[in-house]
């Protein structure tokens, strides 16, 4: 499993982007409302500037979007497709980063698209988050889904996800990475 994403999805996400990018190329040329709904939604972010904003962008605006029946058309969302229909876990992992890094980009310590797994589960179950710590902080944030959680390592915002979104799930073998490649 960890060859299929790491190093087969990152080919078939940048070949099924391209073909999702020319689709949303010509939609957008046809489809009026949703060009009007990618301009609003385009430009409520642009305006960003702080947490706070970003909460209630994503609490208020931002709609949960499968890429698919397990992921097998899993792809980073281009713009068109982020501001016009949304995303998964790993597009909101990476637009937050890149919105944070815009917004608070000499205060970051670290902000990077944080992914964690339990490959040995029956079906495998893996997730996305935003993580970053300010400068001169003593604890890393998880930006979920507009839900701010810390913690005071990486171990411990991977231990936050798996309570998040897993409850009472006993993992057998949780692996944690950052998502450089995003």
């Amino acid at each position: 499993m960890w060859f299929i994403h790491h190093f087969l999805r990152v080919i078939w996400a940048n070949l099924f982007g391209f073909l999702v990018h020319i689709k949303y190329c010509f939609e957008m040329r046809f489809n009026k409302d949703l060009f009007n709904e990618y301009t609003k939604n385009q430009e409520t972010w642009n305006n960003i500037r702080s947490i706070q904003e970003l909460v209630m962008f994503m609490s208020g605006k931002y709609v949960y979007k499968w890429d698919g029946h397990k992921g097998l058309f899993d792809h980073n969302n281009f713009s068109f497709e982020w501001f016009a229909k949304w995303g998964d876990c790993d597009d909101v992992g990476h637009y937050i980063c890149k919105k944070m890094r815009e917004i608070y980009k000499d205060e970051l310590e670290y902000c990077e698209t944080r992914g964690f797994a339990d490959l040995t589960a029956k079906p495998a179950f893996w997730h996305y988050d935003c993580v970053y710590k300010f400068k001169n902080s003593d604890h890393y944030n998880l930006f979920n889904y507009g839900h701010i959680k810390t913690g005071k390592d990486l171990n411990e915002i991977d231990y936050e996800m798996t309570k998040i979104y897993c409850g009472n799930y006993k993992f057998n073998k949780m692996v944690g990475w950052t998502c450089h490649w995003m």
